[in-house]
């Protein structure tokens, strides 16, 4: 059973924008094995995870907002993925100077 065409057009919507974002940030982590570099995107993406934390925060408050919360909690599993993918590119495999994740603030 299909989802409702508006419901089904937003998600096919956010997800393939979302998927091209993804493709494009790994493809940014596999050319590179400069760990400057890496430390750099590391950082950028742990940027992303807080501010979509705070949206999601704002969006919770919302009533109504349950698809736009479904789309950042899915733009936070896949950033916390690549997070994790940069790590283990790292020489000492422990991140940007060490710091933890957006999930543990």
């Amino acid at each position: 059973m299909q989802p409702p065409a508006p419901w089904h057009a937003f998600t096919q919507r956010c997800l393939s924008s979302l998927c091209w974002q993804v493709m494009e940030a790994r493809e940014q982590v596999e050319e590179t094995d400069d760990e400057s570099e890496l430390r750099l995107l590391l950082e950028a993406n742990q940027l992303q995870q807080q501010q979509v934390i705070q949206r999601l925060g704002k969006v919770f408050a919302e009533p109504g907002a349950e698809r736009q919360a479904a789309e950042l909690a899915g733009r936070l599993a896949y950033l916390a993925r690549l997070e994790s993918e940069i790590v283990q590119r790292l020489p000492d495999s422990k991140g940007a100077s060490g710091n933890a994740s957006a999930f543990t603030d």
